[in-house]
């Protein structure tokens, strides 16, 4: 049976936009005292994380192509 649920680095970076979008509706009222969770760090963390998925595409689609290299198998 397949999975109908998305899983994996995809769906935890659009769950962090969701949570970076909540902080953001409120305002001037979200004011962490920790830098780490400040929306301008939580925006920085959200571009690397974006980033950081087009390479594990790359990385995934070149195993792919190795496995199927040694089974001796075209697509």
């Amino acid at each position: 049976m397949v999975s109908k649920t998305e899983t994996g680095h995809a769906k935890n970076v659009s769950n962090f936009e969701d949570l970076i979008s909540f902080c953001t509706g409120y305002g001037t009222d979200y004011n962490p005292k920790q830098n780490r969770i400040k929306l301008t760090s939580l925006n920085t963390l959200h571009t690397n994380a974006l980033d950081a998925a087009g390479e594990t595409n790359k990385i995934v689609a070149d195993a792919r192509t190795i496995g199927r290299k040694i089974k001796g198998v075209r697509k």
